[in-house]
């Protein structure tokens, strides 16, 4: 059975001490496990939006739901090797959006598209909003990393740096675009606005791949 066979890995990859994950409403990291689950970080304090166990066979905690993946988590030797598929996957992501996604999800400009039709029903989406903030926020993070990092990035730091600031203004356009106290149509703007900062990202991080 496809469950029996993932709760092995997992009890495997824990056991030689591999930092490990899940993916379901959101990543989070498998703490351990006890006599009857896996144990599961919740990412969002005070908010029991994501199940803090996994209980072994039934995975009842996410039936109905998104489905499930697991990953394991490896250091590269070297920064270069980290970065490179990055970066490369980041243009995928944008370019390919069909790809990592089945219908009705979207990825990449699909997943924009997606919010934008909720806004225009009338749905608020504040999950996407603190999630998809965070998530480029980290990026930008990531960015301004490697524009210190000199000879040992893979990119120009002028570049990196142009990538940290960017990243970072999409995350405060998110954060507006989650806020539940302001209209939908201020909402939808920082959505738009967003999208197409992110349009410009990743064409510079195409040319840098070049």
């Amino acid at each position: 059975e496809v469950k029996l066979a993932a709760e092995q890995r997992l009890h495997h990859a824990l056991d030689q001490g591999t930092v490990c994950s899940m993916l379901h409403l959101d990543h989070q990291l498998v703490l351990g496990r006890n006599a009857d689950a896996f144990l599961l970080a919740q990412p969002w304090g005070g908010i029991d939006a994501t199940p803090a166990r996994l209980t072994f066979g039934s995975w009842q905690e996410c039936v109905g739901k998104p489905p499930v993946a697991f990953f394991q988590w490896t250091k590269a030797a070297r920064p270069q090797q980290r970065l490179r598929p990055a970066l490369d996957f980041a243009i995928a992501a944008w370019q390919e959006p069909e790809h990592f996604a089945d219908v009705p999800y979207g990825f990449g400009p699909n997943a924009y598209a997606n919010w934008l039709a909720a806004l225009d029903a009338g749905h608020g989406a504040w999950w996407n909003g603190r999630v998809w903030g965070e998530c480029r926020a980290r990026a930008g993070d990531y960015f301004a990393e490697l524009a210190t990092d000199g000879a040992e990035s893979a990119i120009p730091q002028v570049e990196a740096a142009t990538l940290a600031e960017q990243y970072q203004g999409i995350a405060q356009r998110l954060r507006r675009a989650a806020d539940r106290e302001r209209p939908i149509e201020e909402r939808r703007r920082a959505v738009v606005e967003a999208r197409d900062a992110e349009a410009d990202c990743v064409a510079l991080i195409t040319a840098l791949r070049r």
